[in-house]
C-alpha cells in the first residue's frame, strides 16, 4: 500500500488541469500530472455547479475519498491525481465508484506508455 497524501495547493491542482492526462466516468473525471516524488498526492473538488447545498459537495468527496483508500492501491507513485466529482457519485453504489476509479488509473497509465 502507497502512502497517499491530500494535494490542498491550488498551483498542484492548477498543474493537473494542465497535463492533459484525464479521463471522465460518470461519477467523476480524473486527471493526473507526473511528479518528481515517489509520493501518491490526490485532491478532490467539487463545484457549485454539481449542488449548491454544501452537504452534497461533501458528501460526495467522503465518498470518493472512501473510494480512493481502496482503488489507489494500484496507483503509480509520482503522480498527482485530481477527482472532479459530479452528482452521479453522491448516490452509486460504493463497488461501481471503486470499480470506477481502477478504470480510470488503468487507462491515464495506458496513456502514458
Amino acid at each position: 500500500m502507497h502512502k497517499i497524501t491530500t494535494l490542498t495547493k491550488r498551483a498542484d491542482f492548477l498543474a493537473a488541469a494542465k497535463s492533459g492526462l484525464r479521463r471522465g466516468t460518470n461519477s467523476f473525471n480524473l486527471q493526473a500530472n507526473p511528479n518528481a516524488l515517489s509520493s501518491i498526492r490526490v485532491g478532490y473538488t467539487v463545484s457549485k455547479h454539481v449542488s449548491k447545498l454544501a452537504v452534497d459537495r461533501n458528501r460526495i468527496k467522503r465518498r470518493l475519498k472512501a473510494a480512493v483508500k481502496i482503488a489507489f492501491a494500484d496507483a503509480k507513485t509520482g503522480f498527482d491525481y485530481v477527482l472532479i466529482g459530479k452528482l452521479e457519485a453522491k448516490q452509486r453504489d460504493m463497488k461501481l465508484l471503486i470499480g470506477d476509479i481502477k478504470y480510470a488509473l488503468k487507462k491515464i497509465h495506458a496513456e502514458i506508455i
